[in-house]
Formats: C-alpha cells, sequence, structure tokens
C-alpha cells in the first residue's frame, strides 16, 4: 500500500483523469477534488478511480449537467460530480436562489464533498448534502471516517442539497499524506499512462521508452 504525499495524490488524479478522456481543465478539477477529499481523511484516489473507470470510453461532456433542466440533468442521465461542482461553485454568488437541489444519477458522488467544502471555504455557504444514507456534514464531524465512507455504490440515484446551519468542523484534523490501496494507484497509473507520450529515438537514447532489447525480448 502506497504512502503518498497529498500533492503526488493530485498530480496522479490529474493524470488519471486525463488519460479517461477528460480536457486539462476538467482534470485539474479531478486533482484538486481529490487532494480536497485526501486532506480531509477521506479516499480521494479511489472516489477519482470510480469516476474514471464510469467515464472511460465516452465523452466526458456527455455526462455535464445542464441547470435549465430538473435534477440538472446529462444528455447521458449520468451526472458527472466535477462538472457538478464547477457549476456550483460558479454559481457561488448565487447559489442561495438555486437551493435545495436534487441531482439525478451522480457518479462516485463522495466527490461533490470537495465542492461544498470549497463553498465553504470561498463564500461562506453551509450546505448539508444527502445520499445513499451518507450525510454532509456528519461524515466530517466523525461519525464516518477513512475507507468507510467510500464503501457505496459508484452512482447515487438522488443526491440532495440543502442551506445548512453550518458547516463540517473535520473528521480528525487535516492530513499530510494519505495510505492508498495499492489495487487503486495501480488502476490510476494504468489511466495515467495514457497521458505520456510516445517514445521517439532520441528520446530512447536518452533512456525514456522501451529499449530495443526490450522489445526483442517480448517477441522471442
Amino acid at each position: 500500500m502506497p504512502d503518498a504525499s497529498l500533492n503526488e495524490v493530485r498530480a496522479l488524479c490529474r493524470k488519471a483523469a486525463r488519460g479517461a478522456g477528460y480536457g486539462w481543465g476538467m482534470a485539474e478539477e479531478a486533482g484538486r477534488f481529490a487532494w480536497m477529499l485526501s486532506r480531509r481523511g477521506l479516499d480521494g484516489p479511489r472516489a477519482i478511480l470510480l469516476l474514471v473507470q464510469q467515464v472511460d470510453g465516452n465523452d466526458p461532456r456527455g455526462h455535464a449537467p445542464n441547470p435549465a433542466k430538473i435534477g440538472w440533468e446529462s444528455t447521458t442521465g449520468m451526472l458527472c460530480p466535477l462538472a457538478v461542482g464547477v457549476s456550483l461553485l460558479d454559481r457561488s454568488d448565487r447559489l442561495c436562489s438555486f437551493l435545495p437541489l436534487r441531482f439525478r444519477n451522480v457518479m462516485s458522488p463522495i466527490l461533490l464533498v470537495a465542492a461544498v467544502e470549497l463553498l465553504a471555504a470561498g463564500r461562506g455557504i453551509a450546505v448539508r448534502m444527502k445520499w445513499d444514507g451518507m450525510s454532509y456534514p456528519d461524515l466530517m464531524n466523525g461519525q464516518c471516517t477513512g475507507q468507510d465512507c467510500l464503501d457505496i455504490r459508484s452512482v447515487a440515484g438522488e443526491v440532495r442539497m440543502e442551506l445548512a446551519a453550518e458547516r463540517g468542523s473535520g473528521i480528525a484534523g487535516l492530513v499530510a499524506r494519505q495510505p492508498v490501496d495499492s489495487d487503486i494507484w495501480d488502476g490510476l497509473e494504468r489511466y495515467a499512462r495514457r497521458t505520456y507520450a510516445p517514445a521517439t529515438a532520441l528520446s530512447r537514447i536518452r533512456g525514456a521508452g522501451e529499449r530495443d532489447t526490450d522489445l526483442a525480448g517480448l517477441s522471442a
């Protein structure tokens, strides 16, 4: 089980999202959201892997919310939590007029916690969120910790969001590093490798990519 710094988590999740088809802008948000969860002691890498496994092979733009529709439904019927979170942050100056909200079929819904945390930090807006028996800010107040918070479906049929009296106080303070299951780390790396440029003759001379001897061994 790798013990990763939060910066390592952020970088790998960003590359994994890009490898799954997200543009670099939304991939940056994937890294930021994972970092936000991980610093709170939640499993940000697992949340991103749950997301990219579902998005892989599709155009991520098809999972973007349409605020004009009930439940902010996407064209595919499945909502991306990164896109929903960014839309909420973009509307933070008038978010109170939107709440309460109900989102349908949200992939990896725990990622929305990062957006809610950013709303609280940037705008002082306290939001209560519920899905599949989980509740924020309860999970930030010690009632749910670490891996247990992610033992839920990778899709929430409905996520309810409303104004709250106060924001969560945090699980046990902020952390600087996070243990990550090897299968989760390896899964993210498989997506991240798609972002690496193919080796050229010059880069091989400099030590990048597979060597001819490596290829010969594979073909033997």
